[in-house]
């Protein structure tokens, strides 16, 4: 029998779930310190929902996993949560503050390094204001974010595409100019010109169509007086805060509800696949949902991508195995109780399990095997007595500390580490 998972669907490895909680366990503290509030959309939505983000794009063409219910209705599992974020919003009528998602998403496309088919995607989502400062906000955000999680070596590439006023013109001035090279161009470049999705062919990496998308009128000389000035305030804040970026003309994004600012964060350890995370000003969705004017902006990662770069990333992973990996083992059933009692003391303190049922030689053995740094044995004696033997399995050395000095104890054994975020 095959055992194998679905062509694109991947069971984590216990070091990629390990990986994969922290950066959730990261993501949750921060936001929380940003004011951020979280939600948990259900997964299965109305399809039709989904086709304001543009009959060009390749989300709606042919990524969708849609199906029709029982009772006829056309549902898919959601491919992103922006839209389905925009539809919660309205349905709570709540429209200011700042919103995070952290869940499954899924769409049919190619696997490749990092996407999946069912993938894991991380977002905030802010509305309400249409100030710049605001759009600021992430990119602050996602610095301490990736400060924390150790992730070095990420580009970021910034552009604005106006308003949808500005994109109209910019696409009657593309359509012009792609016109005249269309013979010359790749056949899925052709395919994006008759389906009318000129801003998507800038997107193309097809040597074919290169050579006239670098020489293509950039968006930013369409731009409208405002936009051109939010544009260069969100560049000279950035500067101040000493925030590296670079300005990509091409870069477009791939939904239709952008405008403004778009931006995109990338790492050359990805290869071709190299954006980790995507995000914008999308002003225009929520009256086009809802018919009320809403700015909003936000982003969304993938988190398996930065998983995987994690998984590479030697300060990182020196830091993951330097959380204390703490083995309780209580000898006999009546110290089952005490056992979960010191567990509760020290469940902040690193990484915790109790061994049962195994005599207490084989319960060492599977301690050293999972490479646990500290073993609790509990004995009767050490029940009435209100204290612990700690063993160091690293240094093969034994201590006998009373209860009441367990998480001092650890504590300092803590900022011992060598690492600290």
């Amino acid at each position: 029998m095959n055992y194998n998972p679905l062509r694109g669907f991947k069971y984590p490895t216990p070091m990629e779930a390990k990986i994969g909680n922290f950066i959730r366990n990261v993501y949750y503290e921060l936001a929380q310190s940003y004011n951020i509030n979280f939600l948990n959309p259900p997964l299965l939505a109305k399809t039709k929902i989904f086709q304001s983000l543009g009959i060009g794009s390749d989300v709606v063409r042919k990524e969708l996993y849609s199906f029709t219910q029982k009772d006829g209705e056309e549902v898919c599992l959601i491919p992103e949560y922006t839209r389905i974020f925009v539809e919660q919003m309205a349905h709570d009528q709540t429209f200011m503050g700042s919103y995070g998602c952290f869940g499954a998403c899924f769409r049919y496309e190619r696997p490749q390094l990092g996407r999946y088919r069912s993938f894991t995607q991380m977002s905030i989502e802010t509305i309400g204001s249409s100030h710049y400062m605001k759009d600021i906000e992430l990119f602050c955000f996602l610095r301490d974010f990736f400060h924390r999680i150790s992730l070095t070596n990420y580009k970021i590439f910034i552009n604005s595409i106006g308003t949808m006023e500005d994109r109209r013109i910019y696409e009657g001035v593309l359509e012009n100019y792609f016109q005249e090279h269309l013979s010359k161009m790749s056949s899925n470049g052709k395919a994006k010109f008759e389906r009318k999705a000129f801003l998507r062919m800038l997107d193309s990496k097809d040597p074919e169509d290169l050579v006239y998308i670098l020489k293509a009128p950039p968006i930013t000389q369409f731009l409208c007086e405002e936009s051109q000035k939010k544009y260069q305030q969100i560049k000279n804040t950035l500067r101040s805060l000493n925030i590296v970026f670079e300005e990509n003309p091409l870069l477009v994004r791939g939904l239709d509800y952008y405008n403004d600012l778009v931006f995109e964060y990338t790492h050359e350890d990805m290869g071709a696949q190299s954006s980790i995370l995507g995000g914008g000003r999308y002003d225009g969705l929520f009256k086009e949902v809802t018919g009320k004017s809403v700015p909003a902006v936000g982003f969304a990662i993938g988190i398996e991508r930065v998983i995987y770069l994690l998984e590479k990333n030697k300060t990182f992973m020196a830091h993951l195995n330097a959380l204390m990996k703490i083995a309780i083992i209580p000898v006999e059933e009546g110290e089952y109780l005490y056992a979960l009692e010191i567990f509760q003391i020290l469940k902040t303190i690193g990484t915790l399990s109790i061994l049962y049922h195994k005599n207490v030689s084989q319960r060492l053995k599977q301690c050293h095997k999972e490479s646990y740094e500290y073993v609790l044995m509990i004995g009767e004696t050490e029940k009435n007595a209100r204290q612990v033997i700690i063993k160091n399995m690293f240094k093969n050395q034994e201590e006998l500390v009373a209860v009441e000095d367990l998480a001092l104890y650890f504590l300092k054994r803590k900022e011992e580490k060598p690492y600290t975020p």
